[in-house]
């Protein structure tokens, strides 16, 4: 399943991005899944930050689009 959940920009940097990870995380594992993938794109600079800070690698590059994943 793929769906967007971005935050806007007055209400980042609050820690509901890490929340919302989290959960997906938690979720995920519970559910047997032992790694996640994510897209995002080179513009959005903070995002792959944060998806960085959370343990992703980029695993594929095309262009403007970014593949990131985490082994759980």
């Amino acid at each position: 399943k793929s769906f967007g959940y971005p935050v806007r920009k007055e209400h980042r940097r609050k820690g509901y991005a890490l929340l919302v990870m989290e959960k997906l995380e938690k979720r995920a594992r519970q559910k047997g899944h032992t790694r996640l993938f994510l897209k995002t794109i080179q513009s959005w600079s903070d995002a792959v930050g944060f998806y960085l800070s959370r343990g992703y690698t980029v695993t594929a590059w095309e262009g403007e689009k970014i593949t990131m994943s985490k082994n759980l």
